[in-house]
């Protein structure tokens, strides 16, 4: 009888623990998986306001947020500067859709595609359409909370034809410390990078995993599970963040509408406000638990009573299965598949079926340490990533976590070769849509290529590939370039595309990468006069110091033709620039950056005076620049297409200012003449220079300032002379002299009488 009692508690102890394992592992990996991922969003966002604050603090930046109502953004070359940096901001991260830069002032978006005004009179002018307004109501709010960035989402965005997608949407206000703002950062990043960050759910099941924002619209939903009804969601939101005691990383279970139990884990980022939540249905660990459970109570029952029965024979083949199930459970090696085969050969022996079941549930805790396997080449990814770029809190965090599955490098010597397709030709084999394809295609030969030379990862963005290859101390220079040579020849046999690779300079160590990378970035922005299909060296000079003088002192001279609206002498300054950039051996690529360097000059001589706009109005004057590669061409469209429409520009706007200015002075002098007036004074007045006004003075009246004052109160005294009793003395004072012993005298010698003989000369 008491044999029995032994094999009940068993029993009893096996269902509890089995139970228990089965809970533990689901809230385990359900915790741990949403855990990373909340890490991991926090982590991309993270960088995105990284970058974005970083392109805010470049000069071009500062430039663009100083800009007030003119000139004109369209004129400035600063506009393809900017929409450039926008281009490589939006390429460097593979979460961002698209970026935008407005300027409140202006009310002009640029993007890396289009220029336009959002005022409705001034978008016939300028570079394409823009529909993405949705952020702009926010920005008054912002300023007013003295905001300096924030997250605005989830907004729908159109995605071509009648399709949307889902953006996240960061908006950062500039300057960095402001009264009041002038511009405004806008990055949208992909909502459904989230869920590309998940690739299964714990034990392999069907589940899903919703994110929502702060005000609860849902950013982003994945998995197989049906999706959550509207009463779900509202409750769920309810649940999770409507309490004070609301759960953050628990796990619970729940039943939906349609009457199907789930497990629920929630997770809550103290930085975005955002709720993740993780669904896995409950029947699937339920199945396990019941089998063990019917198998635990069977087993027990067929046990007593074979107990009873045997008790009284023998105890010792009992004692070695228990043996057995104590060794399985306690013991630290992996499970041993041989004991679960046994145990399905031998079904009729109860203990040998409960090792199998014991041995099952081993396996799948072993599966979910293989899943989180499966999540490090995307966190190995952000590690190299986030090495290149140098954001150091990024590589702290990451290599603390996952220091031994981070260290794939262990020579001391480093270098970056940046691969960046050419022009995309028509008869191409890929489509501009297939980006991403091409440049995976890339990554998966260079892997081929390096992999028996050195140790080599690759970290693609939207334009390019970075590999970082390890090598030891005696490997020979030239090995590099021809490694390099040989990525660039198989790209081109077998995609028919060219690439352009950039050999970095070498790092000694793994975070002096950094360095490498940005000094190649920079090189390969500075040769973009480059040809394609070769591989350049940031290592190498590209010209000599000597050939690089820009000739400033004859654009000067060329502006000061220009301003004085000298052509002939405009048209000699011209040809002596051309000579002076053409001679010796100046690669094509400078001379081209010294014509739009020259170009960017004028403009800016014709802005001071407000006519870029009027005479340059239907033209783009950078885009017709661009397509002329021809020197002699190049000099001829600058005299005919640029300087002679200055020049006359100019003209016409000195004229209409001089006779402006002559208008106001005489009005000056009509208003002051009874003061003591002089040429500074009246200079002073129309805020220009004395020498300027007299000179302009005396080509439009045909006598000097002095001359026609002295004349005009002359006028004036012969009408008091006439029309009124005054004195002389009286007279003198009310026209501006002192005494009428001075009046007298200019009066005698402007009209070769006295005062007082021209009035009885009158009055007779």
């Amino acid at each position: 009888m008491f044999s029995t009692v032994p094999v009940l508690v068993f029993g009893t102890l096996m269902y509890v623990m089995g139970t228990k394992i089965v809970n533990e592992e689901i809230d385990r990996a359900s915790r741990s998986s949403i855990s990373q991922l909340k890490d991991q969003v926090d982590l991309i966002l993270q960088q995105v306001e990284q970058f974005s604050g970083q392109f805010s603090l470049q000069s071009n930046s500062m430039e663009y947020m100083n800009i007030q109502e003119s000139p004109s953004l369209l004129s400035l070359s600063l506009t393809n500067t900017l929409r450039d940096d926008l281009s490589q901001f939006v390429n460097s991260q593979h979460v961002v859709d698209s970026a935008y830069l407005y300027h409140l002032k202006q009310q002009v978006v640029l993007t890396p595609e289009v220029v336009t005004s959002l005022r409705e009179e001034d978008r016939v002018h300028w570079l394409g359409a823009f529909t993405d307004t949705g952020w702009i109501p926010g920005l008054t709010e912002a300023a007013e909370m003295r905001k300096q960035h924030y997250w605005i989402g989830p907004r729908r965005l159109p995605s071509g034809g009648s399709g949307e997608r889902n953006v996240l949407t960061y908006v950062r206000l500039l300057p960095l410390f402001y009264n009041e703002p002038k511009a405004a950062l806008v990055v949208n990043v992909k909502a459904n990078f989230i869920a590309d960050l998940i690739r299964s759910f714990p034990l392999g099941t069907e589940g899903a995993l919703y994110v929502f924002s702060k005000d609860g619209g849902l950013i982003t939903r994945t998995g197989s599970m049906e999706n959550l009804t509207e009463d779900d969601s509202d409750r769920l939101l309810s649940w999770t963040t409507g309490q004070p005691e609301a759960p953050v990383n628990r796990t619970r279970t729940w039943r939906l509408s349609s009457g199907r139990d789930v497990f629920v884990t929630t997770d809550q980022s103290v930085k975005h406000g955002w709720t993740y939540v993780m669904l896995v249905p409950a029947d699937v660990p339920a199945k396990n638990v019941n089998v063990l459970r019917t198998i635990v109570v069977t087993t027990t029952l067929v046990l007593s009573v074979l107990a009873l029965i045997t008790a009284f024979f023998s105890v010792s083949r009992w004692q070695k299965g228990i043996q057995r199930i104590g060794d399985l459970l306690f013991r630290s090696a992996g499970p041993d598949r041989s004991a679960g085969q046994k145990a399905h050969r031998s079904q009729r022996d109860p203990l040998m079926h409960i090792e199998s079941q014991i041995t099952h549930l081993l396996d799948e805790v072993e599966e979910i340490r293989e899943q989180w396997q499966e999540h490090l080449p995307l966190l190995r990814s952000h590690y190299l990533l986030s090495t290149l770029l140098g954001h150091s809190k990024s590589l702290e965090r990451l290599s603390h976590r996952t220091r031994q599955e981070m260290s794939v490098f262990r020579h001391s010597c480093y270098h970056l070769l940046l691969v960046e397709m050419d022009e995309w030709p028509e008869s191409a084999g890929f489509a501009e849509n297939e980006r991403e394809l091409f440049l995976s295609a890339v990554s998966h030969m260079a892997d081929e290529i390096l992999k028996d030379r050195c140790i080599a990862e690759t970290v693609m963005t939207n334009k390019q590939v970075a590999i970082i290859l390890n090598y030891p101390e005696d490997w020979k220079p030239e090995a590099l370039t021809q490694a390099a040579d040989a990525i660039r020849e198989a790209v081109h046999r077998f995609s028919k595309k060219t690439v352009t690779i950039m050999v970095s300079k070498r790092a000694d160590t793994f975070e002096a990468l950094s360095i490498s990378y940005h000094e190649a970035q920079q090189s390969l922005r500075a040769q973009w006069y480059r040809a394609g299909n070769t591989v350049l060296s940031a290592a190498s000079e590209t010209l000599p110091a000597a050939s690089v003088s820009y000739p400033a002192e004859i654009e000067q001279q060329l502006l000061e033709a220009v301003r004085e609206g000298q052509a002939e002498q405009a048209s000699r300054e011209l040809h002596d620039f051309f000579q002076a950039i053409h001679r010796g051996s100046m690669p094509q690529g400078l001379q081209k950056t010294f014509h739009l360097q020259l170009l960017v000059s004028v403009m800016r001589l014709l802005q001071e005076y407000h006519i870029a706009d009027v005479v340059f109005r239907e033209r783009n004057l950078y885009e017709e620049l661009h397509f002329i590669d021809n020197g002699p061409r190049v000099r001829e469209w600058f005299e005919h297409n640029l300087l002679l429409p200055a020049i006359e520009a100019m003209h016409s706007v000195k004229n209409r200012r001089s006779q402006e200015m002559i208008k106001r002075a005489l009005a000056i002098i009509e208003e002051r003449y009874a003061e003591d007036l002089s040429l500074q004074l009246t200079a002073d007045l129309l805020q220009v220079n004395s020498y300027q006004l007299s000179k302009l003075f005396k080509s439009h009246m045909g006598e000097n300032f002095i001359q026609y004052v002295t004349q005009y109160r002359v006028n004036r005294v012969k009408e008091h002379l006439v029309q009124t009793e005054l004195t002389i003395a009286q007279i003198a004072e009310s026209v501006g002299y002192s005494n009428s012993q001075q009046l007298i005298r200019v009066f005698k010698k402007l009209e070769g009488m006295t005062p007082g003989e021209y009035r009885q000369k009158q009055n007779q």
